[in-house]
């Protein structure tokens, strides 16, 4: 008998062909079967433990036709049973012990009257040293390890036929390492027991699935398409058709009730003529004699066909209705409530068709946005911020701009003092529009809309950081410590309402009826004040302090929104509405994965309005369902893009969420939801996994097929912008790198922390490292990358590069690649030979005569290519634009592919690698960021500002450059 070292040397080295997905993606799968009636499900689980079923079915049966019936058998009763499967220990071990079972009854049925026609071909000769007893301890081995409990079976296929560790086994059933092993010794006790019954020794019998031949047994075509057409038929409901065969459903009555049988062979009889052909028997039709017709072979499954090509403009992925660029914009209704009118980021002003989700008309108002606010009726709109009225690289000044939303046109743009220093600007106006409240670092303006005229000014600058203004524009609340009311038209000075200890409060707001004033306090706290005694009147607890709020035209509802929170994320993913009176939550909208910024309501209360950094939201408060399209996308900037090996395109985003599409189609499918933006995303070379990375510490790795989870790790980082996600070749870890500053690999078959490394950037200390204050100034989105071979990785800051090894985390090589600093994007050649960065051009600085220096962008940027070993430069090109805001290798390392601007468009710049000439050109449709090759390197994807990604054919889309 064998030696039980070599044995277990076999079980380990059996690890390189364990099979992919575990316990969780099965029962994930089974879900999917038996709720939402998915073939692609079944499908999924027959090619993963199809292989054993068939395995075990040949040896439990004499004749090639009975296996086959058995094998069909088998899952025609998980199609039945998979609910209940579920609950099992794992899926493999229920098929192992359903199989064994069956296929012993389909030899006793054929043992009881013997089929000629049914015999199966030769089984391949044992090893020379195995002699006649492989065969019989084979068979026992099945036998014994059918009559196993559940879970007891389960940790031997797993432990001894897949080669897993007992933590690895524990990690996949869900359970305790304590559990596993003492599961194992128990299975091992009977087994032994049984087995040396028989004489057979244990450790011998546990090697018989590693040496046999048929341990890697394939499952024929045809019943494998026989068994997928079934599934299909059967989640749609078909139930005309011949009957099952005879065979099939005799022995799958023998594991299922007779009643429940009868429901699943009326279901699923078959529909396209499948039995008529012999498809679900996996046999040509016989003749009444029992030989096989000739005049019907069985065909071979029809060959994919290829996928479509992509039309030149590309594909899109994701939407862009209600969709928009800019954080802390403000919405509100116009046009009797059927036109939404945002104010945002970039100083631009967009009108918005509710019922289509699109921009109809902007503006653009030159300068820098800090706060806007409109009348009830929408009718004006006002803004304030910096104005360049030359130029963006010239002198600005402080303005408010009215603008008349009927007639679309900026009515005034007003002067406003110049700034201090602060960044403090807010912006109010009076229920009739006629007067306008500015305030700048606590230095308040009544402004005559009209006119554009001050009229009031009240000059002590108060520390601030609220503004509120009555529906009739007599009343002023302002402070940020200390809250004032100021009756400006009575000349009188602000009196101290309140004093308050929060800081960083921005939020007070008058009842509709001026009487009543609200504004938060301590812990977060709502304080009513009655407006002409001064006294604080109610307090609300709303769960939390209120970012934003709008009373309804009624003054009886106040629409909230809030900062999101560790212990509550809910709070500040949603409007929720409130009683003001009794402080009782009345309403909730849903906004999406991300934070709500402000909230409006239409002028007869019917409709609401709230705005993310990238999407708007529109309901009918009266019924709470959402008004306009809702398209299925990304609500967040695309941050990270990786294809599989299936063509499926994989996107993460500031939204919290990482999405799969088909770059075809365009067509969206899993969405895997994460607690932070997601700021990498990798997929296995085998595309069985996904991993995304994101802030708050929030690394997971996911089942790329089922959506299942299948680790939560430790991130790289609550705070900072940059995350490296990547999967080595073999697929068994993923290396992962943040703001933290830490290079970690983890393994991809049990979740545990293989390495830890810290990579120290050029300049900096470990003590700078480690100091929280430090950290959130130190970092933003820093262009490091890692190779694909997992060899390599490069970190840059300022103008130098630290090369690091990956598997030791040592540093191989520190060369300077910006002379001038500021590397804006970079990235790692599969190899991780060559490195290909891009850096600012050189600016310029002019002195002016009041002595303040004035800074001129670059024009131009610089791509360069490094050889890694050597530290020498390859080649460099320039381009015009500012920067190059994405790099990308394709997976053989020929081509380069770069996203930059050029003139005042965005484009993809495809370069060869060895020689830095450029191939040609794709103009984007908005400007981009990453970029990303698909395996086969004739894809390419980009990532665009607007929340969306297109999906590029090389063939098709890239022109080539046009000689000037």
């Amino acid at each position: 008998m064998l030696d039980p070292r070599t044995g277990t040397a076999l079980y380990r080295a059996a690890a390189s062909r364990a099979a992919p997905g575990g316990a969780t993606a099965d029962r994930a799968l089974l879900e999917r079967f038996a709720r939402d009636h998915d073939p692609g499900a079944f499908t999924e689980l027959l090619a993963r433990h199809g292989p054993t079923v068939w395995a075990v079915c040949r040896r439990a049966t004499r004749t090639e036709a009975d296996a086959e019936d058995a094998f069909q058998a088998t899952f025609l009763v998980l199609a039945r049973r998979a609910a209940r499967v579920r609950k099992a220990a794992s899926v493999g071990s229920w098929l192992y012990g359903v199989a064994t079972r069956i296929g012993r009854k389909a030899r006793a049925r054929a043992d009881r009257a013997p089929d000629p026609a049914r015999l199966m071909s030769p089984s391949p000769a044992p090893p020379p040293d195995a002699g006649l007893s492989w065969s019989e301890v084979r068979a026992a081995l099945d036998e014994e390890l059918a009559q196993l409990p559940d879970d007891l079976r389960a940790v031997v296929l797993l432990c001894y036929f897949q080669g897993l560790t007992q933590d690895e086994t524990a990690a996949q059933l869900g359970w305790t390492a304590r559990t596993v092993k003492a599961r194992v010794a128990r299975a091992r006790g009977l087994l032994r027991a049984r087995l040396t019954r028989r004489g057979i020794e244990l450790a011998a019998a546990l090697a018989v699935p590693l040496l046999t031949a048929d341990a890697g047994a394939t499952v024929p075509p045809h019943l494998r398409t026989a068994l997928a057409s079934f599934a299909t038929d059967m989640t749609r409901g078909a139930r005309t058709g011949p009957r099952l065969p005879p065979s099939v459903v005799a022995l799958a009555r023998t594991e299922v009730s007779t009643v429940k049988m009868i429901r699943l062979v009326a279901l699923c009889a078959t529909a396209a003529g499948l039995m008529a052909a012999g498809m679900l028997s996996g046999r040509p039709p016989t003749s009444p004699t029992g030989s096989a017709s000739a005049a019907a072979p069985v065909a071979a499954p029809p060959a994919p066909e290829p996928p479509p090509k992509i039309p030149a403009a590309g594909v899109r992925i994701g939407t862009t209705e209600f969709r928009q660029v800019g954080w802390h914009s403000r919405v509100f209704f116009a046009n009797d409530g059927k036109t939404l009118v945002t104010a945002g980021e970039g100083a631009v002003v967009r009108f918005w068709d509710i019922e289509h989700g699109k921009t109809t008309h902007e503006i653009q108002l030159k300068g820098l946005y800090n706060d806007a606010a409109a009348t009830p009726s929408g009718d004006l709109l006002a803004v304030v911020g910096t104005h360049w009225p030359k130029g963006k690289d010239q002198d600005s000044e402080c303005v408010l701009w009215l603008i008349d939303t009927p007639r679309r046109t900026v009515r005034h743009t007003v002067a406003l003092p110049p700034r201090l220093g602060g960044n403090s600007q807010k912006v109010a106006l009076s229920a009739d529009g006629r007067r306008a409240v500015v305030e700048q670092e606590g230095d308040v303006q009544v402004i005559d809309t009209k006119s554009g005229e001050e009229l009031m000014r009240h000059k002590d600058r108060i520390n601030a950081g609220t503004l509120a203004v009555s529906r009739d524009g007599k009343r002023i609340a302002f402070g940020r410590h200390d809250l004032y009311l100021w009756e400006w038209e009575s000349g009188e000075e602000p009196r101290k309402l309140a004093s308050r200890s929060v800081t960083g409060v921005e939020t007070a707001g008058f009842a509709p009826d001026g009487k009543t004033l609200l504004a938060v306090t301590d812990g977060g706290l709502v304080a009513a004040f009655d407006v002409t005694t001064g006294q604080r009147v109610r307090t609300l607890d709303l769960g939390g302090p209120p970012w934003k709020w709008s009373f309804s035209p009624d003054g009886r509802t106040l629409a909230v929104v809030c900062a999101e929170q560790a212990k509550n994320r809910a709070r500040g993913r949603a409007v929720v509405l409130w009683d003001p009176i009794t402080g009782t939550e009345v309403g909730r909208f849903p906004v999406g994965q991300t934070e709500a910024k402000h909230v409006s309501w239409s002028a007869d209360g019917a409709r609401l309005a709230a705005v993310t950094d990238y999407r708007l939201w529109v309901w009918d408060v009266k019924t709470g369902k959402p008004i306009g399209p809702s398209s299925p996308g990304h609500e967040g900037h695309v941050s990270g893009l990786a294809f599989g090996p299936d063509g499926r395109l994989f996107s993460a985003s500031d939204d919290h969420t990482i999405r799969s599409w088909s770059p075809t189609t365009g067509k969206p499918e899993l969405e895997l939801i994460h607690d932070s933006w997601v700021r990498g995303v990798a997929v296995s070379p085998d595309g069985a996994l996904v991993a995304g990375s994101a802030l708050l510490n929030d690394l997971r790795i996911w089942d790329a097929k089922t959506g299942a989870e299948q680790f939560r790790l430790l991130g790289n980082g609550r705070l900072g912008g940059t995350r490296r996600v990547q999967f080595t070749p073999d697929g068994r870890r993923l290396v992962a790198w943040g703001d933290d500053m830490y290079l970690r690999v983890w393994s991809a078959r049990n979740g545990k922390l293989v390495s830890e490394h810290r990579t120290v950037p050029d300049g900096l200390t470990e003590a700078q490292l480690d100091d929280p204050w430090q950290q959130r100034f130190m970092f933003g989105r820093v262009p490091a990358d890692i190779s694909s071979d997992c060899s390599t990785f490069a970190l840059p800051r300022q103008k130098n590069v630290k090369i690091f090894d990956v598997s030791t985390g040592k540093e191989r090589a520190k060369f300077e690649i910006a002379p001038n600093g500021g590397v804006t994007a970079l990235a790692l050649s599969p190899n991780g030979k060559l490195l290909a960065a891009n850096a600012r051009g050189d600016g310029s600085e002019t002195h002016l005569p009041d002595g303040r220096t004035q800074y001129t962008a670059a024009s131009e940027n610089r791509t360069s290519l490094w050889d890694v070993t050597t530290q020498k430069v390859v080649w460099k090109a320039t381009s015009l634009g500012s920067e190059t805001d994405g790099l990308a290798f394709s997976p053989d390392g020929k081509l380069l592919a770069e996203v930059t601007m050029y003139e005042k468009d965005y484009v993809v710049r495809v370069r060869e690698t060895a020689s830095g000439k450029e191939l040609g050109r794709i103009a984007l449709p908005t400007g981009g960021s990453h970029v990303a090759f698909d395996r086969t390197g004739r894809r390419l994807a980009v990532a665009n500002w607007d929340t969306t990604a297109t999906v590029y054919d090389l063939d098709t889309a890239l022109k080539p450059v046009a000689l000037k």
